[in-house]
């Protein structure tokens, strides 16, 4: 596209932004600005008393181009959204890797971002790392800084997260309450988080005090499931997890990460559901005599059932994805250290297509509200 302001076109990379999540890099994108807006005065030459007037709406339109890559799905990152037969899974990565495997490479389709979660800058496909999209297998030229943030779509029930704010990146509201005579805050100091800018720092007061979960989660039944995070204590408290099956409360089965230490480590229990189908809550409680304080950070509940079956009767993309019209933003962003300069915001589309020969690619048109200068 033309150069804007002060930067050249190779000066700027463009984002699909959905959701707060940037979900692809554009290849291609041009748009036009009709604002609506005619002279009203008379005459030729120098129009003294000229004036302007407002004839329509302002109108805004372009087309997005992305080509196909050699990907599981073939590369339509896109397409895979809109009709909505993908759900959002993610990994995190700690410091010091070298490599990365996805958790669910059977179901792997596409990868959304690879992000530094000490300063959530994006890192780049086959400059910052690379990708085996037949092996899930992602690959860094060196040993990381920092711990990365792995977004990656898979499909069919398999993966699907049922935990909402499971990073509490957002207020806790009803949702994470404490358990018992326990507390729950968030807490943004650092050593206290694990990614992103939150974690939840869980008081307990008496044995098997501690968090619940509260908002009801409808589970179909005899699949098995997944309780996975990150936790951490100032001593080694002993993390216990239920899920509540309309009568009782059902031990989960400690996988591994139970008995927790002063730095942040991965924590897994599972649960197969039998008779119920409603889990009214899931609670977390430290089982140490004399409980301590303990923080947790990337909470999800996954199925977690053997084989990959169709996601039936769920919306995987958190009421957005799959219905019309798919809304988005276009995130402009400088090459030299990815700040965002502007964005389109509410975009939506009108057509999409594949434009097929030896180059195969994406082809979105869209219409938009507005643009915004950061």
């Amino acid at each position: 596209m033309a150069q804007i302001g002060h930067y050249a076109p190779s000066e700027v990379r463009y984002f699909l932004e959905h959701d707060g999540n940037e979900l692809a890099e554009i290849q291609s994108f041009e748009f036009d600005i009709d604002p609506s807006v005619e002279a009203g005065g008379k005459g030729l030459g120098f129009q003294k008393n000229a004036y302007w007037k407002i004839t329509d709406a302002p109108k805004m339109a372009g087309k997005i181009g992305k080509n196909v890559i050699a990907r599981a799905d073939r590369g339509m990152l896109f397409m895979d959204l809109i009709r909505g037969s993908s759900v959002i899974h993610q990994d995190v990565v700690a410091a010091a890797a070298t490599t990365a495997t996805l958790s669910l490479v059977s179901g792997f389709t596409s990868l959304i971002e690879v992000k530094n979660t000490a300063n959530n800058l994006r890192l780049r496909e086959g400059i910052d790392y690379t990708v085996n999209y037949t092996t899930g297998v992602i690959t860094f030229p060196a040993a990381l800084s920092d711990a990365v943030l792995i977004k990656y779509l898979v499909q069919g029930r398999r993966g699907l997260n049922y935990l909402a704010n499971g990073g509490f990146e957002d207020a806790l509201g009803t949702t994470w309450i404490g358990f018992a005579t326990g507390t729950v805050a968030r807490d943004s100091t650092a050593a206290n988080t694990y990614s992103e800018l939150y974690g939840l720092k869980v008081t307990p007061t008496a044995v098997s005090d501690g968090v619940q979960y509260n908002l009801p989660i409808y589970l179909p039944q005899g699949r098995t499931y997944r309780l996975r995070g990150r936790a951490k204590a100032a001593a080694a408290e002993v993390l216990a997890a239920f899920w509540y099956d309309g009568t009782t409360d059902q031990a989960m089965t400690v996988v591994s990460g139970a008995t927790l230490t002063t730095t942040f480590t991965p924590f897994e229990f599972t649960f197969t559901t039998t008779t119920k189908s409603t889990i009214a809550n899931i609670k977390i409680k430290d089982t140490k005599t004399g409980p301590a304080v303990f923080y947790l950070d990337d909470l999800m509940l996954i199925d977690d059932t053997t084989a990959t079956n169709p996601t039936y009767g769920f919306n995987p993309m958190d009421h957005g994805m799959a219905i019309v019209p798919f809304e988005f933003n276009i995130v402009a962003r400088r090459v030299v250290d990815g700040t965002a300069i502007y964005k389109i915001m509410d975009a939506t589309v009108d057509k999409i297509g594949i434009k097929s020969g030896k180059a195969y690619a994406e082809d979105i048109s869209f219409q938009a509200l507005d643009l915004v200068y950061e």
